[in-house]
């Protein structure tokens, strides 16, 4: 058993070793995959932005109120800079106008605060704002109607004080004039600490997902196991060249046996890979991102657990199809699927609806999830996942060895 282990060994160094003599090679797996990572990053990154997306929209704005509450109202929406870029306002003679614009497709909604708005407050009545929209878009309509029922709400937060404030100079035998120019201050220091209020009312939470993280460190994985398909790729396909050429049956007159070989092959390039791939996690981590901590290496045996089952299972692919043109289309076909819809490009958030159910079959898009736990510490559940993976990587290994072994005399 030792003896076949040692010969297995043998084979995977000699693997190793016909990496090394490449340098250009070896430079290029270096180099290519960073300018990826860079134009992804750049070309991507957008996707990787928190928050809710929509193309701002022109709103007329028709203050029919002469009343100088009326006018801090539209002060205040002036004055929103989240909403003066999502919204840009446009002064309409009246309603009539407003709902022409909106009507011929100049903007998009028209409002209206109607005369005596801020006045039927001061007497515990409640006008309506009006607003015009088109049905060209239905979602954005939705947003303006919270953007003004925010706002009345704010206005009319102090309605029930203000009456309260009313009824107890009306009782005090004040004229009507003079409740008047006492309730003024009442009803603007009320409506000022709700237009405050509104600030502090709402706390916004992230929830944690695959868009969360850093796009470029992202993309640092995505591309790296990117690379790990496209070499278990051409793994499989030198397994069949070489049995197609008939150096499969002069293996053993090395002292080694095909299995030995097959298993020091499957050994030889992992090992290579783990190297590969993890010392560029490390290096590029360390120089362009977050620094070392112990997430950044604890994925790096994540990803080791992942090259051998992924390279374990293109081998024995490999030795089931046998012909290099059938492997060689189907294993494109499968590595650019996986690619476009296991997130190699976009997050699968972002893909058209029933693709990203796809998502969830798919490898790099597990192994992405697998980072996202880590980084967020989770290394607890990685466990169970990671035992399925090795005994995966196991299973697959074992079955090839056993169909390698079996097809020894097959001379195709």
């Amino acid at each position: 058993m030792f003896a076949s282990l040692g010969r297995g060994l043998r084979v995977a160094l000699e693997e190793m070793k016909k990496s090394l003599r490449h340098k250009k090679k070896t430079l290029g797996m270096i180099v290519i995959p960073l300018v990826f990572i860079f134009l992804l990053t750049t070309g991507f990154g957008g996707f990787f932005e928190q928050g809710l997306f929509i193309d701002s929209f022109s709103v007329a704005v028709v203050n029919e109120d002469q009343h100088p509450m009326a006018h801090l109202l539209m002060d205040q929406i002036r004055g929103d800079e989240g909403l003066q870029e999502l919204i840009a306002i446009v002064e309409a003679e009246d309603g009539e106008a407003a709902e022409e614009m909106v009507g011929r497709g100049e903007v998009f909604a028209g409002v209206v605060i109607p005369e005596d708005f801020v006045g039927s407050l001061e007497r515990g009545e409640s006008r309506e704002l009006i607003l015009y929209t088109g049905p060209r878009d239905p979602f954005k309509s939705q947003v303006l109607t919270g953007v003004m029922e925010s706002f009345m709400y704010s206005v009319s937060a102090g309605q029930s004080g203000v009456n309260a404030v009313w009824d107890y100079y009306r009782e005090q035998g004040l004229s009507l004039e003079e409740r008047r120019e006492k309730i003024a201050p009442a009803i603007q220091d009320i409506t000022f600490r709700a237009l405050n209020a509104q600030d502090t009312m709402m706390r916004e939470e992230q929830v944690e997902g695959i868009n969360t993280m850093d796009p470029g460190v992202y993309y640092l994985h995505s591309v790296v196991f990117s690379l790990l398909l496209f070499a278990a790729l051409f793994l499989g396909r030198d397994l069949i060249r070489e049995k197609e050429l008939g150096l499969m049956r002069r293996v053993p007159f090395t002292g080694t046996s095909i299995g030995e070989y097959y298993g020091g092959k499957i050994l030889g390039h992992s090992v290579r890979m783990i190297l590969f791939g993890g010392g560029f996690l490390i290096a590029a981590q360390y120089l362009f991102f977050s620094g070392w901590d112990r997430s950044l290496f604890i994925s790096v045996g994540y990803l080791s657990l992942w090259i051998l089952l992924i390279l374990s299972g293109a081998g024995l692919l490999a030795l089931l199809l046998k012909k290099t043109d059938i492997y060689f289309t189907l294993g494109n076909f499968l590595v650019f699927s996986l690619i476009l819809l296991g997130g190699g490009l976009i997050p699968y958030y972002y893909l058209p609806y029933g693709l990203d159910r796809v998502a969830a079959f798919l490898p790099n898009h597990h192994y992405l999830q697998g980072i996202q736990q880590i980084r967020l510490g989770d290394f607890q559940g990685m466990i169970f996942q990671g035992m399925l993976i090795f005994l995966g990587s196991l299973l697959f290994f074992i079955l090839g060895v056993l169909r390698i072994n079996r097809g020894a005399g097959d001379p195709s």
